[in-house]
């Protein structure tokens, strides 16, 4: 999108059909999207102050989002293998650390059905470079936060490698505030307090942001 790399020196409308024949790939392949999405501006005043550092991690909740679609669309589908989990390496970030401490809480809480599908070991991290399904996660991931930009400024959002990509699956998750209260309840067995809290929805002085996988 920032015409750089691969994209460094082509014109606009390059990029734009390299980006369709991409997504024409994808669909060829029939390549499933999975995405979750917390605002930070619901998220930190609901966990923020959790005594339990992992219940402030919001990549806790997101595998915990991310599991349950995949689990339930393997399911549907008949699929009983164990899912191998790669994220894209990102040196001298904390994501990775945090990946992996989320991946270990998670295991403690998740429902007995999911650990049939869950391996035990915490998430590889892997280049895009080597791993090319990952720049397909990556285009997933960024559009999938783009969207929901565009929603809180009030904004159509369409590709603009539209119609490409249309018949890609995607399944995934934005929580608010109510999703948010459920799924601590099924965690923990008790709904979080949230009486003393004002909740602002829309855009924030910064601009929405999100917490996403």
């Amino acid at each position: 999108m920032n015409f750089k790399g691969q994209f460094t020196g082509i014109s606009e409308v390059a990029r734009n059909e390299k980006l369709r024949l991409f997504l024409n790939l994808i669909e060829e392949h029939k390549i499933v999207g999975i995405a979750s999405a917390i605002p930070h501006h619901i998220f930190f005043p609901l966990f923020g102050s959790h005594p339990h550092k992992f219940v402030r991690n919001p990549y806790f909740i997101s595998f915990y989002g991310i599991a349950g679609r995949l689990i339930a669309y393997l399911a549907a589908n008949g699929i009983k293998e164990k899912v191998e989990f790669i994220f894209d390496f990102q040196p001298g970030s904390d994501q990775m650390r945090e990946a992996q401490d989320g991946w270990a809480n998670f295991r403690e809480v998740a429902p007995p059905e999911y650990h049939d599908y869950i391996q035990v070991h915490p998430p590889s991290f892997l280049d895009d470079k080597d791993v090319v399904a990952l720049q397909a996660a990556d285009l997933h991931a960024g559009w999938t936060r783009e969207t929901l930009m565009m929603i809180d400024r009030g904004e159509i959002a369409k590709p603009i490698w539209d119609p490409s990509g249309n018949k890609i699956i995607s399944i995934g998750v934005s929580w608010g505030l109510e999703n948010l209260i459920t799924i601590f309840h099924s965690m923990f067995g008790y709904s979080p307090p949230v009486a003393t809290y004002t909740f602002q929805y829309g855009l924030t002085p910064n601009g929405p942001s999100y917490a996403l996988l």
